[in-house]
Protein backbone atom coordinates (compact mmCIF):
# COMPACT_ATOMS: atom_id res chain seq x y z
CA UNK A 1 0.00 0.00 0.00
CA UNK A 2 1.43 3.43 -0.69
CA UNK A 3 1.07 5.99 1.22
CA UNK A 4 -1.02 9.19 -0.23
CA UNK A 5 0.16 12.91 -0.60
CA UNK A 6 -2.29 13.48 2.63
CA UNK A 7 -0.58 10.93 4.81
CA UNK A 8 2.97 11.95 3.69
CA UNK A 9 2.36 15.15 5.31
CA UNK A 10 0.67 13.95 8.25
CA UNK A 11 3.99 11.78 8.84
CA UNK A 12 6.19 14.50 7.71
CA UNK A 13 4.41 17.07 10.51
CA UNK A 14 4.50 14.39 13.23
CA UNK A 15 7.95 14.16 12.63
CA UNK A 16 8.93 17.68 12.94
CA UNK A 17 6.55 18.06 15.86
CA UNK A 18 8.34 15.41 17.70
CA UNK A 19 12.10 16.08 16.51
CA UNK A 20 11.39 19.79 17.70
CA UNK A 21 10.08 19.19 20.99
CA UNK A 22 13.21 16.95 21.90
CA UNK A 23 15.35 19.30 20.42
CA UNK A 24 13.56 23.05 22.47
CA UNK A 25 14.10 20.20 25.79
CA UNK A 26 17.77 19.59 24.61
CA UNK A 27 19.06 23.05 24.44
CA UNK A 28 17.07 23.45 27.80
CA UNK A 29 18.78 21.18 29.29
CA UNK A 30 22.17 22.94 27.68
CA UNK A 31 21.38 26.26 29.13
CA UNK A 32 20.61 24.85 32.63
CA UNK A 33 24.02 23.49 32.62
CA UNK A 34 25.58 26.74 31.60
CA UNK A 35 23.64 28.21 34.32
CA UNK A 36 24.25 25.74 36.98
CA UNK A 37 27.95 26.19 36.07
CA UNK A 38 29.12 28.00 39.33
CA UNK A 39 26.95 26.20 41.74
CA UNK A 40 28.13 22.67 40.25
CA UNK A 41 32.06 24.32 40.88
CA UNK A 42 31.22 25.55 44.15
CA UNK A 43 29.80 21.98 45.16
CA UNK A 44 32.64 19.53 44.30
CA UNK A 45 34.38 22.54 45.33
CA UNK A 46 33.60 21.35 48.90
CA UNK A 47 31.59 23.92 49.74
CA UNK A 48 28.24 21.75 52.06
CA UNK A 49 25.24 21.13 49.81
CA UNK A 50 22.87 22.99 52.25
CA UNK A 51 24.84 26.26 51.42
CA UNK A 52 24.36 26.11 47.79
CA UNK A 53 21.22 27.38 45.98
CA UNK A 54 21.37 25.63 43.02
CA UNK A 55 17.32 27.17 42.04
CA UNK A 56 18.12 30.81 42.39
CA UNK A 57 21.39 29.98 39.75
CA UNK A 58 18.74 28.75 36.94
CA UNK A 59 17.47 31.49 34.96
CA UNK A 60 15.53 30.25 31.66
CA UNK A 61 13.00 33.04 30.96
CA UNK A 62 15.37 35.62 28.96
CA UNK A 63 16.84 32.58 27.21
CA UNK A 64 13.28 30.83 26.39
CA UNK A 65 12.60 32.39 23.26
CA UNK A 66 16.23 31.67 21.69
CA UNK A 67 15.75 28.25 22.83
CA UNK A 68 12.32 27.63 20.69
CA UNK A 69 13.56 29.87 17.28
CA UNK A 70 16.90 27.60 17.76
CA UNK A 71 14.69 23.99 17.97
CA UNK A 72 12.59 25.41 15.29
CA UNK A 73 14.88 26.58 13.07
CA UNK A 74 17.05 23.69 13.32
CA UNK A 75 14.21 21.05 12.40
CA UNK A 76 12.76 23.09 9.97
CA UNK A 77 16.02 23.08 8.30
CA UNK A 78 16.36 19.10 8.53
CA UNK A 79 12.75 19.11 7.11
CA UNK A 80 13.46 21.14 3.78
CA UNK A 81 16.44 19.26 2.87
CA UNK A 82 14.47 15.70 3.08
CA UNK A 83 11.49 18.05 1.34
CA UNK A 84 11.92 15.94 -2.08
CA UNK A 85 12.99 12.78 -0.72
CA UNK A 86 9.81 11.19 -0.59
CA UNK A 87 11.26 7.27 0.27
CA UNK A 88 13.79 8.17 3.14
CA UNK A 89 12.58 7.33 7.03
CA UNK A 90 12.17 10.88 8.39
CA UNK A 91 13.04 9.46 11.70
CA UNK A 92 16.80 8.28 11.01
CA UNK A 93 19.24 11.48 10.51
Amino acid sequence: MVPTRGQFMKSKLKYFAISTLISIFSLTVIFMLFDLYIPLGDFFGGVPFRNINFWSAIHLEPKLPYIIGIGIALNYKKLKRKKNCDTVDLYRG
